[in-house]
């Protein structure tokens, strides 16, 4: 009898160090809009994407003119969002950092999380200004093409 308790005990242990480890890897921490946010997801955040309009063209009956200017708008919004979801990145681990080293610290990271809430403000600005200087390009077929999209 005792050598099944002995196995049983060395089992459950072993699932318990397993999972923990898994837990401890995948424990969300809270970004500043409150939503969780894990390691592993950061670079899927909506907020990542670097095209301000990705498929544009599938917009019916673009001129030549039309396509140069939506690249050009594409191409300094992109340059503009890796740069700051980069900052943001580095912001993320930091507040995830200050969370596992000193999660008593508020000051420092109510901080970091108005730093972070910032930055996704300016992502969502470049966004928004790019998005209305495409629109202003655009005839109204063509925007209510691109109304029915999900861009």
């Amino acid at each position: 009898m005792k050598s099944l308790s002995i196995k049983t005990f060395i089992i459950v242990t072993l699932l318990s160090a397993t999972c923990t480890g898994v837990a401890y890897s995948q424990t969300p921490q809270l970004n500043s809009r409150r939503r969780p946010v894990l390691v592993d997801d950061v670079r899927a955040h909506p907020l990542y994407e670097t095209e301000v309009l990705k498929d544009w063209n599938s917009i019916p009956h673009l001129n030549d003119n039309q396509r140069k200017k939506i690249e050009d708008i594409n191409s300094k919004a992109k340059k503009k969002l890796i740069g700051v979801s980069q900052t943001l990145t580095n912001r993320i681990f930091q507040l995830e950092t200050l969370y596992a080293n000193d999660p008593t610290n508020a000051k420092e990271i109510g901080n970091k999380e108005r730093e972070i809430a910032k930055l996704e403000d300016k992502l969502d600005n470049i966004v928004l200004d790019s998005r209305k200087k495409i629109r202003k390009l655009l005839d109204p077929e063509q925007i209510a093409y691109l109304d029915s999209t999900d861009w």
